[in-house]
């Protein structure tokens, strides 16, 4: 961890990471999916936050946030990507990342989870650590493969006129399972 005020310095003033490629608009009757946020709120919080506030938020405490309400949160998440972080978000990508600070302060512990990109059926995104990820397709159920925070999954043949895709992340320990339909949002952990 890095704990020296260089490393500090040098963390703060990084590139944001480059955002994802947007899904392409569908018609005939194909599937749609949720906008997805330009910036992954997992690997923004990694690569902007953590040097301060220690990787998956570790620094913050038992406590965090719980004294909040949504409006604070909201706030204080602003507050810190304008100022220490030194950079801005769009609407969408500000409003993930407060959702994975929803997710942190989760109880009982619920992953965290989002899609990022659709390209020639695979579907990526991120989800927390120690989790899995299915995608279900009007009830076939395909396993996605998990790689630190980040998954990718390909959506079997004919997902193009599915009703209903859902992503279902889960927690190996704990057993904290979240889902999300990709129709509405790209993200969990919204209100």
């Amino acid at each position: 961890m890095a704990g020296a005020i260089g490393s500090v310095l040098v963390g703060a003033c990084s590139a944001p990471p480059a955002p994802p490629d947007p899904p392409k608009p569908r018609g005939g009757g194909e599937m749609m999916f949720a906008e997805m946020p330009r910036v992954a709120p997992m690997a923004y919080f990694e690569q902007r936050c953590a040097n301060c506030h220690g990787p998956m938020g570790m620094f913050y405490g038992e406590a965090f946030a719980t004294t909040l309400d949504d409006a604070a949160l909201i706030k204080v998440v602003r507050e810190m990507v304008e100022g220490p972080a030194q950079s801005s978000l769009d609407d969408l990508s500000l409003k993930a990342l407060v959702a994975f600070h929803r997710a942190l302060r989760s109880q009982p512990a619920s992953p965290f989870v989002s899609v990022s990109a659709l390209a020639e059926g695979q579907l990526r995104g991120e989800v927390t650590p120690d989790s899995t990820v299915s995608i279900v397709v009007d009830g076939v159920v395909v396993d996605g493969t998990v790689e630190g925070t980040e998954w990718s999954g390909m959506l079997p043949s004919g997902w193009e006129r599915a009703r209903k895709i859902l992503m279902v992340a889960t927690k190996t320990s704990g057993g904290g399972r979240t889902e999300i339909d990709v129709v509405n949002d790209s993200f969990s952990h919204q209100r």
